[in-house]
């Protein structure tokens, strides 16, 4: 068990090219339910640039940091663990589902491009639930300067997730949305409007339905 700062870094939920993500745990408030991102070695200013980047933006579709420690032998990013992922929802949500998430972070993105930066990955598996069901945006580590070119990329990936995500039937309107948004994107402040629009009675989706993927951070399952 490693301690950095009031965190205890426990066991290693899932590996990626910059950080490993942990089970954490807060001595202050053992009852929240974190995972850490833990920087490998050379990555840590990388760390630093997401959690900056994310303190700078406060939303409530954005995921937010619990905590970042640097001690000098690692730098950590805590953070509050979600449901699950829209990865574990493929090709599985109803229109008015896909159309809540869809407006919550088109809402997200709408304040990150006017903050001046993209996400540049707005993509399933960094798009996650929380266990009421609503939508965050996650994982700033590829944020990059806004420009018009880059926000509207962000909305195209946003409406190719979404896509992904509904099920075979439903209301092809809402899919031939998204379709036409991916290939022509908009603003985002733009696509909440027509979302808002077209599915009046949107609702969010039950992150119970599917089973969270394995070694998804962080919204891995623990086995």
């Amino acid at each position: 068990m490693r301690v950095m700062g009031p965190f205890e870094i426990g066991e290693v939920l899932a590996r990626g090219g910059t950080a490993i993500v942990h089970a954490a745990r807060c001595h202050d408030d053992p009852t929240l339910d974190l995972v850490a991102k833990v920087a490998t070695a050379g990555a840590e200013l990388g760390l630093h640039h997401e959690n900056s980047t994310l303190r700078e933006i406060e939303h409530p579709h954005i995921i937010a940091p619990v905590g970042f420690v640097d001690d000098g032998s690692g730098a950590v990013m805590v953070l509050p663990r979600a449901a699950c992922s829209l990865r574990a929802h493929a090709s599985r949500l109803k229109a008015a589902e896909v159309a809540h998430v869809a407006i919550s972070i088109a809402e997200a993105l709408a304040a990150i491009h006017r903050a001046g930066y993209a996400h540049a990955d707005v993509t399933p598996g960094n798009v996650l639930l929380r266990r009421d069901g609503s939508a965050v945006l996650a994982d700033f580590g590829n944020a990059t300067r806004c420009t018009e070119a880059a926000a509207r990329a962000d909305i195209a990936q946003l409406a190719a997730t979404c896509l992904d995500a509904l099920d075979s039937g439903g209301d092809d309107s809402v899919r031939a949305l998204f379709a036409s948004i991916a290939a022509e994107p908009v603003s985002a402040v733009d696509l909440v409007g027509r979302l808002r629009e077209l599915v009046p009675d949107s609702q969010p989706p039950d992150p119970s339905a599917s089973v969270p993927i394995v070694d998804e951070p962080p919204t891995m399952a623990a086995g």
